[in-house]
């Protein structure tokens, strides 16, 4: 594994990241905070899929090279805990509006 390089499939990370986030801007700018907190949740059922099928989560310091990877059960399990927080924000959006607003 090479140090400062990403590795394959990782510099496509930013471009889809971007593109959430642009997502996201737009539907609280166009549509209101409920359909921006639903987009956010979209989002992170999508994160959480994404872990839970490839079973592996990057960490470390953003704009560095991940310091390490969870990996096997223990990135399920983010996957997982992901999804279920992006569900409660598609379910309650009002309800994560005020405790977060």
């Amino acid at each position: 594994m090479s140090r400062g390089r990403p590795q394959r499939g990782e510099g496509d990370f930013y471009f889809v990241g971007l593109a959430c986030f642009a997502l996201i801007a737009v539907a609280f700018w166009l549509f209101g905070e409920v359909v921006g907190v639903r987009m956010l949740g979209l989002v992170m059922l999508g994160q959480g899929a994404y872990f839970v099928i490839h079973r592996r989560v990057p960490y470390g310091v953003e704009g560095k090279p991940p310091a390490g990877y969870l990996s096997g059960w223990a990135a399920v399990a983010v996957g997982v805990l992901g999804g279920l927080i992006g569900l409660a924000l598609i379910a309650w959006p009002r309800a994560f509006l005020v405790a977060f607003g």
